[in-house]
């Protein structure tokens, strides 16, 4: 049976792919002088509970018109170079084989896009750590048992009073192996990956660090 949604998805990518996510240079998804500027280093970070963060690029111009671009706009093209910026920063913490924590969506979020473009991320992040040998599995362990939306219009104290014991494991929880590592798509005041932390430290599951396609610039912490 024709899957009708993962066709639409593939049109639409046909037709999003006319032009370059990160500065819209006509002829394809991301041009190569976006993709180098985006994997010309990685950026190492210290979270406000001392956890060490890595992730691919800034979060500025090209960085936030790819994620964006992915994440609001549907561009499933990008997945797999998303996939592989996430991998970059998950080899940066670690050669060893890893558990991949990410960060639930939000339910309104989920709901209005159809997807959860993390969890697309993530499947093609395992894939590309594979390819370079580095064993590795997505392990959606977090569930939101409160949920306040969207955080990005908060500021940094409403932001850490929204995120207060919002996480909760799953009931059903897989057996995490290796070193757990928290992933999400942006990284921004710290705040949202320090209370995942610290909800998966109180189960008794050491965290080894945070990896993030992006960062924003450092303004006293990360999200």
């Amino acid at each position: 049976m024709i899957d009708m949604r993962s066709l639409a998805r593939d049109l639409a990518d046909l037709v999003l792919a006319r032009s370059c996510a990160g500065c819209e240079a006509p002829g394809t998804v991301l041009c190569p002088a976006c993709w180098s500027h985006l994997t010309r280093s990685v950026i190492e970070r210290s979270l406000p509970d001392g956890t060490l963060a890595t992730a691919s690029t800034d979060y500025l111009g090209i960085g936030t018109n790819v994620v964006i671009a992915h994440k609001e706009h549907g561009w499933h093209a990008l997945t797999p170079m998303l996939g592989v910026l996430l991998a970059r920063a998950v080899t940066t913490l670690t050669a060893d084989p890893v558990s991949l924590v990410p960060i639930p969506p939000h339910a309104q979020a989920l709901a209005r896009r159809g997807t959860d473009p993390l969890a697309d991320i993530v499947t093609a992040t395992t894939r590309a750590l594979h390819s370079v040998g580095q064993h590795a599995q997505c392990r959606p362990v977090l569930m939101r048992r409160q949920d306040a939306g969207a955080l990005k219009l908060l500021g940094r104290e409403e932001r850490r009073l929204a995120v207060q014991s919002s996480f909760a494991l799953s009931p059903r929880t897989p057996g995490l192996t290796g070193r757990v590592i928290i992933v999400d798509d942006v990284i921004t005041t710290g705040i949202t990956v320090v209370e995942a932390r610290r909800t998966l430290e109180q189960a008794g599951i050491a965290v080894h660090g945070v990896a993030a396609v992006a960062s924003t610039p450092l303004r006293g912490g990360l999200r």
